[in-house]
């Protein structure tokens, strides 16, 4: 008898572990959501780098990259409205269908809100005393009095005459206003690179400070930083609208975006107009 009934637990048992091994090597569910790519491009046909993209129902929202093109990934199968968005743009909506692992593409082109300058800068890449930094979020860490040493690379998008100037111009936003700032080319042209060289001296004082790069339609780094119009003649400082004295929010909106509108002098007198500017975060520790 106890044989007998050792023998039912230990078949029970069994049993059990065998169902047990069934349901834990039953297969996965495999992920069948897909994605949405795209590019996103002004009426000339030039690619908008830094635009926002979203998707409605909503699924994530991402920025274009230098050469105006996104994705926008794990998007359940269904039909969504694909909106971009940039500052200086107006914002524009295609439809479009995901099939499960499928891509569904949505191409859209952004018209020119106003008939102003329409400029952006784009940083392709960052070096600093030898590290190459990230140019979504470029910070650069370093000591008091230590010196900042290194090269970027910009992309210029601009939507006025080619018979326009740009120059590219930089400057911290610590030293003496009036010296500090320089110029790294003469004349850039739509939809083309270029690079730029800094040599600093970190601050004295911790804390921390903002190298602002910077274009606009006139003919010296001088009149860009000074956010004073050549048609003025000599350039106004300390007026309330030089580069220097950016505010923060300003400031990471170069970052972001890049493009601001800010104050700027012109014979009629100060008004806002758009700059094309990057920005990179100097923390003095």
């Amino acid at each position: 008898m106890f044989s007998k009934n050792l023998f039912i637990l230990f078949a029970l048992i069994l049993s059990l572990s065998l169902i047990s091994c069934n349901k834990n090597d039953s297969p996965t569910e495999t992920n069948s959501n897909g994605k949405i790519t795209g590019t996103i491009l002004d009426n000339n046909g030039n690619p908008i780098p830094s635009a926002n993209v979203s998707s409605q129902p909503s699924t994530s929202s991402v920025l274009t990259n230098s050469s105006g093109s996104y994705e926008i990934s794990d998007v359940a199968p269904g039909s969504y409205t694909v909106t971009a968005s940039k500052i200086g743009y107006t914002s524009n909506s295609v439809s479009v269908n995901v099939t499960a692992g499928g891509i569904g593409t949505a191409d859209i082109v952004l018209s020119s809100s106003s008939n102003e300058l329409i400029a952006h800068l784009d940083l392709e890449s960052l070096s600093i005393n030898g590290e190459s930094i990230s140019t979504s979020n470029p910070t650069v860490n370093v000591t008091a009095g230590e010196n900042i040493s290194g090269s970027y690379t910009v992309k210029f998008t601009h939507n006025s005459s080619e018979s326009s100037v740009f120059p590219l111009a930089a400057t911290p936003n610590w030293g003496n206003k009036q010296d500090v700032y320089w110029q790294d080319a003469n004349d850039m042209m739509n939809n083309n690179t270029y690079d730029g060289n800094i040599s600093l001296t970190a601050p004295s004082s911790s804390g921390t400070y903002y190298i602002i790069i910077a274009s606009s339609g006139e003919f010296t780094a001088g009149q860009i930083v000074s956010a004073t119009n050549w048609n003025v003649g000599s350039l106004i400082w300390d007026n309330g609208d030089d580069f220097y004295d950016w505010s923060t929010s300003v400031i990471e909106t170069a970052m972001s975006n890049g493009m601001v509108n800010v104050p700027y002098t012109f014979t009629s007198g100060q008004r806002n107009a758009n700059v094309a500017a990057r920005t990179i975060k100097v923390v003095v520790n």
